[in-house]
């Protein structure tokens, strides 16, 4: 068989029988997530897998699987595979991304300031969300200032895992979610509340903005690959330079 050319037994699933490959694949993959034969949280077959399946190379199943990634149906871990991500009502799946890192990428210039660090005791829903034994954790207060203006001011409560000297040490570290990977633990599911705020005598002064002003606040909690609580954070945003955008998608029938 033509690298490329759509294997006999998959002609009859899909018409016309000249779709490449991946096309074939990504189609496949999809309606067998839509039909509930792959479930949500199940891992998908290895690439080596799909490839024999398909009779396929490496590259259209890559193709499959990030389009597939891409359309919020599936989410990829290096090292780990493809899952099955998320359908309950309520809940939209998004990267697992920096907020910092998020708009380096769109091309804003971000600086990460590291406000204070230190080991304290955690407020009552932060010590029972991240099960801390005595209470305590590293609190990290940072800033972040984009395109030289004051931006976010974050609270981060991170659970004690992971040393309170990597964060002594870090200095004005760029990105949380890159410093946790580097030692170890790696952020992969999260929760993310939405509200809004307005700013006190101390945000104000913070984030270089009008006492009273609107902020955007979110929430964050975040757990490991092996769901084990990591890091707890509060976001305090500037409303007048920052909107909050969801990707939203139809499912299919």
């Amino acid at each position: 068989m033509l690298r490329g050319e759509v294997p006999a037994t998959l002609r009859n699933d899909f018409s016309p029988s000249s779709l490449p490959i991946h096309e074939v694949i990504q189609r496949t993959l999809r309606r067998r997530i839509e039909d509930g034969e792959l479930t949500e949280g199940r891992q998908l077959p290895s690439e080596a897998a799909l490839q024999r399946e398909f009779q396929a190379s490496r590259t259209p199943v890559r193709q499959a699987l990030r389009r597939l990634q891409t359309d919020g149906l599936i989410i990829r871990a290096q090292g780990k595979g493809s899952f099955v991500a998320s359908a309950k009502i309520g809940v939209a799946l998004r990267q697992m991304v920096s907020f910092g890192n998020e708009l380096r990428r769109q091309g804003h210039a971000v600086e990460a300031r590291t406000l204070s660090v230190e080991w304290a005791l955690a407020p009552t829903e932060v010590a029972r969300s991240l099960g801390l034994a005595d209470d305590h954790a590293t609190h990290l207060r940072r800033l972040l200032v984009v395109d030289q203006v004051p931006l976010t001011f974050f609270e981060h409560w991170i659970a004690p895992t992971i040393a309170h000297s990597v964060f002594e040490a870090a200095g004005d570290f760029p990105s949380l979610y890159e410093l946790l990977t580097h030692h170890g633990r790696e952020p992969w599911y999260g929760t993310e509340t939405i509200g809004a705020s307005v700013a006190n005598e101390e945000m104000a002064e913070l984030l270089d903005y009008p006492q009273g002003g609107p902020l955007v606040t979110m929430v964050r909690f975040t757990r490991d690959f092996e769901r084990l609580p990591i890091e707890y954070t509060t976001y305090s945003v500037r409303a007048d330079r920052y909107a909050y955008e969801i990707n939203l998608m139809r499912q299919r029938r």
